[in-house]
């Protein structure tokens, strides 16, 4: 009961009660007007066709907006009583009754842009028996799924009205939703929300949870477009959609008008007029999308902020992507392939938009067209087989074109001013100078470059330097200024790497240019450059005021290699050829080259000039240059502390020692008067693989040489035993440090055993040559077989040994095994494909199984291709007996009480190898370990079955044979105890005795004869212990002295029986001891002959007065005398004491069969202001053919004396009719039941006297 109450954002799901109700809806709104209900869902409510999504019982002018009630088991909406409601863009969909149900007085409530519709009873939308009520609002209906009409005129809202219990005069035409269009506009009755209560579309329309519509198929033949967005400012997604054929003139695949923020993804877009077309629509994102044979892939028209990226556009009959005044737009990373036109085209204003990345193939026009758009963007792109220039500037200022990979050269006319177009690669070459600065100086800071050049990635730190690779330069391409650098460093000092590129055809017209040129450099890598000899007057290489620079890997031309002012830099590994110097080193100092090769320089190989000091050269070789060195400076150091350098001019000698170092040192010419102390013998061998003395066998040894020499020629080898010298074996396209092995045929198979001599030779081609020998031993020998799995002496049980053989031969042949248990020698098992270290196992069929218990002797065997063979015994034992186990308790067939405690465990077992011992009980999943003495596991013991158990005792050896042994024990079902049975009281009821002493006893048995029973004897009439006869078994008497009693006295009693499961206590007895007076009831029949007249008392005496009289039988003793009664009942109840009597109950049963229109009456002495009168009792009739009167007075009234009438015993007269009816009571037998109970203030005693009275039939 609530008004004015808003409801929005719950759940009310899964909630079913058996019984109908409300309880059974997911909502119950019940009294509520001017509230508001908004997003709430009702799902899979109810049980058995009752319980619905919502129900509005007596409510009005709510507004139940964008609700949901889905697969609930009633209604999906259920109005009761409710009026004047406005319900709109809800959801009801496949409930179980009704989606809507409109009760009667449900009036004038409006359904307006909800969707309805079930998809398993299509046509069970709507059931109206309200008056009023309507399906639109005058504008816009609803949307029912089974609306079949048309809508020819594309406005959404179909051509005929719907009628279906409601009227809809502008329902929403079903092509809306269903695949030829979407139309969202926001400003419209077709917004996102409606939208959202499709199947297909989902969300609120915010950055956290968007809107969401796809896996759309939608032909856009017939509407012109398949999707059109409009005014719409919501966050949506559109995703996972086909869209095609909406090929009408100026309509689009997909269309945002005036929208913002949708998101397109991985949708399919094939022959429309455009692909996609945005109109003054910004920040949409357009992602993994496919265009395939439209008019032109995607348009922008006075759009932006947008981002297009990821997309396939292919087969476009003008252009890839087109904008048209739009700015700040990111074409990023497209694949655009076979367009007519341009694969992309910036027309008319397009400013400021950024294109990167793309990949641009075989475009009729030009790969990218820039058209008055100015600072445009265009980095990174590859572009490919255009019909006109890759990239076109016309009438654009300010672009920059960077890093792109051209086929032709990019156009800009003289109306496109200010622009930058750089390090463009042409056919995968840079053509002009590439500066990198990390203070501009017209280039690249090192963060742009990475930013805006694909070849060029890092951070500028150790970890993760700067890395530029895998480009070429060829400076002067196409008439482009060769008066420069190739590349340019300048002012870096973060770490970075350059690798892995080649500079060609620069033609430098300036001492000052070179391939590359490093000024101010630091803590840079330049390798695996490759500089050509087509210089003129530039160098190759040039560090400038740089440090910790590494050259290394590097093949340099010309110049070589020139180095001023700078310091701590290494120089290795590099081939310089044919320059006019090497290596050019000015007014620098420590820095160290090595394993340079300087050749062939028409100048000078190394030059140091003035002011050049502490610099280390070593290990390089310097040959044939005009000068191969020069030194101007002091204190350089031409050799370290092991070796100097290789000189081709070198005149000294290697003989003593040999070591590859010349015996005398190598003047260095120039004013330093320098000097080589280790200078570099011409040809030097080591080998590094073999140890002298080193014993091998069939199988040759592998060797591995170091020859140092400027330019080997020919490396060869021969062997010596003693008798036979091998002819020289060539190593063709020897290489230094690789493995190679000596030649087995005509080399090694030709040594004898025993010492032999291995010389390897090499020379150069000056034709200086050295040679190393090698001393080893050659033993041929039987197989060495060892086996590391089996111990000797271990036991193995059914599971044969696995073994691992390790065999040392030549060439191994084969490997073969048998068993002997000194009574059987198996066939010989051979190892197919044996491998060294690999595990195998006994074959258990042919060999193990064979094998008798006891020891057992395994012998391995190989042999080699000579014929030298080798054996090796193994012996192990086989135990596959199991344990014996004898001894057991509990025994078989043992009985315990269902009291009984878990029995104590034992078995005795018999194994030489025993390892565990358990038992499982009725054969579960459960096993228990135990050893002697142990009790049985209690919860086992608690949870087995009563009766037969099943005890199953293992026992295992260490070999895993395992010995069984079952028994069964009976343990007693205490289900099965049943109660005890009490009989044979004695003394019997209502015995009269003498004396004060009383022996009291019963007879006790128990049904399952298996418990022995306690029995208590009780005083019933305080309930207070007499005593206990204990441990009574089956049968026997339980008894026990009851003393102290009264003379004169009444006495009760009653026992107990215990047999620890069940206590049953019996009836209560009485026995009174001397003068008492006997109380006469229970059934008492009386066949009264013919015509007989009777009367019967019954005296109930206890501890109270109440007589009552009976009469029945057509008798009416208001008007008839008592003699004319057929009989009389007086039951009086006596007592010296007067109580006040709370309620008295009779009840009367007759048999309807045999009587019909008996009456009874009772006397109520209560009545005529205690004078007392007859008082009718009422009959009811119970069916099955009895009748049931009862006497319920329940007015409170003191116990006066009352005399009853006389007991007249008058004649019934006969009717004679022979109808077994009314008095005819010659023929009847009548059957009268009559219970008496009284309830007295105090206490209770209900005194039942049966009374069975009976006529018998004329004979």
């Amino acid at each position: 009961l609530c008004s004015n109450l808003t409801v929005i954002n719950n759940i009310a799901k899964n909630n079913g009660i058996s019984h109908s109700g409300s309880y059974q809806n997911g909502f119950y709104i019940f009294l509520c007007d001017n509230c508001h209900f908004e997003s709430n869902i009702a799902e899979n409510n109810g049980n058995n066709n009752f319980g619905e999504g919502f129900k509005l019982e007596e409510c009005s002018d709510l507004n139940f907006k964008k609700n949901t009630a889905i697969e609930n088991e009633g209604n999906g909406i259920y109005l009761s009583g409710s009026e004047d409601n406005n319900i709109l863009k809800n959801l009801f969909k496949n409930n179980g009754k009704s989606e809507i149900n409109i009760s009667t007085e449900s009036d004038n409530n409006q359904f307006w842009l909800n969707i309805i519709y079930d998809e398993s009873d299509p046509n069970n939308l709507m059931a109206n028996y309200g008056t009023g009520n309507t399906g639109d609002n005058g504008t816009i209906g609803n949307y029912w799924g089974n609306y079949t009409g048309l809508d020819e005129n594309y406005d959404n809202i179909g051509d005929d009205i719907y009628s279906n219990s409601i009227i809809d005069n502008h329902p929403i035409a079903n092509e809306f939703f269903n695949g030829s269009r979407v139309f969202i506009d926001e400003h419209s009755w077709n917004d996102w929300e409606l939208a959202s209560l499709f199947p297909w579309c989902n969300g609120e329309g915010s950055h956290e949870d968007p809107y969401i519509a796809s896996n759309l198929k939608i032909n856009g033949s017939d509407a012109g477009f398949g999707i059109e967005i409009r005014n719409s400012h919501k966050e949506a997604i559109i995703k996972d959609s086909v869209i095609s054929d909406a090929n009408k003139l100026g309509e689009s695949g997909l269309i945002l008008n005036e929208t913002n923020n949708i998101y397109l993804q991985n949708n399919t877009l094939n022959q429309n007029w455009f692909g996609i077309y945005m109109f003054n629509s910004h920040n949409n994102n357009v992602t993994d999308c496919t265009f395939i044979n439209n008019l032109g892939g995607i348009y922008l028209e006075d759009s932006d902020n947008n981002t297009l990226t990821q997309n396939e556009i292919s087969l476009s009959t003008i252009y890839g992507i087109s904008t048209y005044r739009s700015e700040h737009n990111n074409l990023t990373k497209n694949i655009i392939s076979n367009s007519g036109g341009s694969g992309i085209y910036l027309q008319f204003a397009s400013a400021k938009n950024n294109i990167k990345g793309n990949s641009i193939d075989n475009q009729g026009d030009h790969g990218i067209y820039i058209d008055y758009s100015e600072n445009t963007t265009i980095i990174g792109n590859f572009i490919t087989n255009s019909g006109l220039q890759s990239i076109n500037l016309t009438d654009s200022d300010y672009c920059r074109v960077v890093g792109n990979s051209v086929e032709k050269l990019i156009r800009k006319d003289a109306d496109s001013t200010d622009c930058v177009i750089l390090a463009n690669l042409y056919n995968g070459s840079i053509i002009k100078e590439l500066i990198i600065s990390d203070t501009g100086d017209g280039g690249f800071t090192w963060d742009e470059a990475v930013r805006d050049l694909y070849w060029c990635s890092g951070a500028g730190k150790w970890n993760d330097p700067y890395i530029f690779e895998d480009v070429n330069f060829v400076i002067g391409y196409g008439g482009t200024s060769p008066d420069c650098n190739a590349l340019t460093l300048k002012n870096v000092n973060q770490p970075f790497i350059i690798r892995n590129m080649s500079f060609q055809n620069i033609d430098g017209n300036s001492e000052d240019d070179y391939a590359v040129n490093c000024e101010n450099v630091h803590n840079g890598t330049f390798e695996k450059l490759l500089i050509t000899d087509d210089f003129l007057l530039t160098g190759s290489f040039r560090l400038y005021q740089s440090s910790n620079i590494s050259v290394r890997n590097n093949n340099l031309t010309y110049e070589g290699l020139r180095i001023d002012n700078c310091w701590n830099n290494s120089i290795e590994k590099n081939w310089i050829f044919k320059g006019y110097y090497g290596i050019y080193i000015s007014n620098s100092e420590n820095n160290t080259f090595s394993q340079n090769s300087v050749k062939n320089c028409t100048y000078g190989g190394f030059l140091i000039m003035s002011n050049s000091e502490n610099n280390l050269i070593y290990n390089n070789t310097i040959k044939d240059n005009e000068r191969n060195a020069i030194d101007n400076s002091i204190f350089n150091h031409w050799n370290n502390s092991l070796i100097g350098n290789y000189w081709s001019n070198y005149t000294g000698k290697d003989i003593e020692p040999k070591d590859g170092i010349g015996d005398t040192p190598h003047q260095i010419p120039g004013s330093a008067n320098s000097v080589d102390y280790k200078p570099i013998s011409f040809v030097y061998i080591t080998e590094s693989d073999i140890m002298p003395g080193e014993i091998f066998g069939k199988e040759p040894p592998y060797f591995t040489l170091t020859i140092r020499a400027d330019e080997i020629d020919t490396v060869w080898y021969r062997l010596w035993d003693g008798n036979i010298l091998t002819e020289n074996f060539t190593i063709n396209s020897f290489e230094n440090s690789f493995q190679y092995q000596i030649n087995d045929i005509i080399q090694w198979d030709l040594m004898g055993n025993g010492s032999l001599t291995i010389s390897f030779y090499a020379n150069d081609t000056s034709g200086n040559y050295d040679y190393l020998n090698v001393s080893v031993n050659k033993e041929l020998f039987s197989p060495i077989i060892t086996e590391s799995d089996i111990t000797p002496g271990e036991i193995y049980g059914k599971e044969p040994p696995y073994f691992t053989l390790t065999i040392v031969a030549d060439e191994l042949d084969t490997v073969w095994y048998r068993l002997w248990d000194g009574y059987m020698l198996t066939e010989n098992f051979t190892i197919d494909s044996f491998t060294n270290s690999t595990q195998y196992q006994i074959q258990d069929i042919s060999q193990w199984d064979l094998m008798t218990n006891g020891s057992v002797i395994i012998s391995f065997y190989a042999n080699d291709s000579v014929g030298f063979w080798n054996f090796l015994n193994i012996t192990v034992n086989k135990d596959i007996i199991a344990p014996s186990i004898y001894d057991i308790t509990p025994g078989d067939g043992q009985y315990f009480q269902y009291t009984s405690l878990p029995p104590d465990m034992n078995i005795t077992v018999v194994d030489p190898n025993y390892d565990t011992r358990w038992y499982n009980i009725e054969n579960t999943l459960t096993n228990f370990t135990f050893t002697n003495g142990d009790s049985c596991d209690l919860d086992a013991w608690n949870n087995a079955p009563y009766g037969d158990i099943t005890i199953t005792f293992y026992a295992n050896d260490s070999l895993g044979n395992i010995g069984i042994l079952i028994i069964t024990i009976f343990r007693q079902d205490p289900s099965s105890n049943n109660a005890s049975v009490i009989s044979n009281p004695l003394p019997s009821h209502n015995a009269l005795l003498n004396g004060t002493s009383v022996e009291l006893s019963v007879i006790v048995t128990d049904p399952d004869g298996l418990d022995n029973t306690d029995v208590t004897f009780f005083n019933a009439s305080d309930d207070s212990i007499i005593g206990t006869a204990y441990s009574i078994s089956s049968g026997d008497i339980a008894s026990l002295i009851w003393a102290g009693l009264s003379v004169n006295s009444e006495n009760l009693w009653y026992v107990v029986a215990n047999d620890t499961i069940n206590a049953t206590q019996s009836q209560t007895w009485r026995f009174i001891i001397e003068n008492c007076t006997t109380l006469s009831s229970g059934i008492r029949t009386l066949f009264l002959p013919p015509r007989s007249d009777f009367n019967i008392s019954i005296s109930l005496e206890l501890s109270y007065d109440v007589e009552i009289a009976f009469i029945g039988i057509t008798f009416n003793p208001t008007e008839t005398s008592l003699s004319d009664a057929l009989f009389f009942i007086d039951i009086s109840i006596n007592d010296t004491r007067e109580e006040t009597v709370n309620e008295l109950n009779f009840k009367i049963q007759i048999d309807t069969s045999q009587y019909s229109g008996i009456k009874f009456w009772w006397f109520n002495e209560s009545a005529n202001g205690g004078s007392g009168a007859w008082e009718e009792i009422s009959l009811t009739d119970l069916g099955n053919g009895l009748l049931e009167g009862t006497i319920d007075h329940a007015s409170t009234f003191a116990i006066t004396e009352y005399t009853p009438p006389s007991t007249p015993l008058g004649t019934l007269a006969d009717d004679d009719d022979d109808d077994d009816k009314g008095t005819d009571i010659q023929n009847d037998i009548m059957n009268i039941i009559i219970t008496l109970s009284v309830l007295v203030v105090g206490s209770i005693a209900i005194i039942s006297g049966v009374l069975l009275l009976r006529k018998s039939k004329k004979k």
